[in-house]
């Protein structure tokens, strides 16, 4: 069942948009005191401000493969101990938008910025979707979600793309035939 039936014609979106972020921000804060281990902290806070995400190169006289023994998996909205609750989304929709952009941080090899890209758009197609079924406010509930998430992914989605691309590719050696 979609959130959207929740949210009440007084306090419209912007309470709904509220209502979401301070879940984001309480768990976000939860899950950072539970982290013991600071190198990681550090890690998502470093890839945070960088302006460009990088992926390790593959030291000389190797090159980056998909790794065979990968298998790619989804975990619906969220990361690194936080997820989005499948049933306070505006619309359960926005969750496979989430899985789809997993799978895309899973493919060895790809864009950030691309993944990123497909899933704002992927976001706004679902609330764009419901134009005709929902009130202005309920479209609105779900358009700030869906910027809240993407925006989420703008400025923690670093470190969950570094990790994915590290399990996804493999150095290998180059052959002679290669050469």
């Amino acid at each position: 069942m979609a959130c959207h039936a929740s949210i009440d014609k007084k306090g419209g979106a912007h309470d709904a948009i509220v209502g979401w972020g301070d879940q984001i921000f309480s768990t976000i804060s939860q899950k950072m005191n539970e982290l013991t281990d600071f190198d990681t902290i550090k890690q998502i806070i470093d890839a945070t401000i960088e302006e460009d995400c990088y992926v390790e190169e593959c030291p000389a006289g190797r090159v980056r493969q998909s790794n065979p023994y990968f298998i790619s998996e989804s975990n619906g909205c969220g990361s690194f101990g936080y997820q989005w609750k499948k049933d306070l989304l505006p619309d359960e929709g926005l969750e496979d938008c989430c899985n789809v952009h997993d799978h895309c941080y899973d493919e060895c090899g790809a864009d950030k910025d691309i993944c990123d890209l497909e899933f704002k758009t992927c976001l706004y197609s679902v609330c764009k979707s419901r134009k005709h079924e929902w009130t202005v406010n309920e479209l609105k509930a779900c358009k700030g979600a869906a910027k809240l998430m993407y925006t989420a992914t703008q400025a923690f989605g670093c470190k969950a793309y570094q990790n994915a691309q590290k399990k996804a590719c493999r150095c290998v050696g180059v052959s002679h035939q290669d050469l």
